[in-house]
């Protein structure tokens, strides 16, 4: 198994500031590496966002960029 340098951004109702960041995460030109996004049940429409974005801008994907992860979880929160 190959292990890259993973970038881990966390995205929890932060939709405005992925859209500013996402284009400089994909072009970064350097070592091999991946980027995970994890997501803790957005409630901005972020995981359909991000999907139109990595089609919409594969053309400015470096070649070192090599994988993209989402990770989405909903945690219940319970108060006694």
């Amino acid at each position: 198994m190959n292990k890259l340098p993973t970038i881990v951004i966390t995205v929890k109702n932060r939709l405005d500031h992925f859209l500013k960041t996402f284009p400089f995460n994909v072009s970064q030109i350097g070592v091999d590496y991946r980027l995970l996004y994890v997501d803790y049940d957005s409630e901005d429409n972020l995981v359909e966002t991000m999907k139109s974005e990595i089609n919409y801008r594969k053309d400015m994907f470096s070649e070192n960029l090599n994988q993209i992860d989402l990770y989405s979880f909903f945690i219940p929160f319970q108060f006694n």
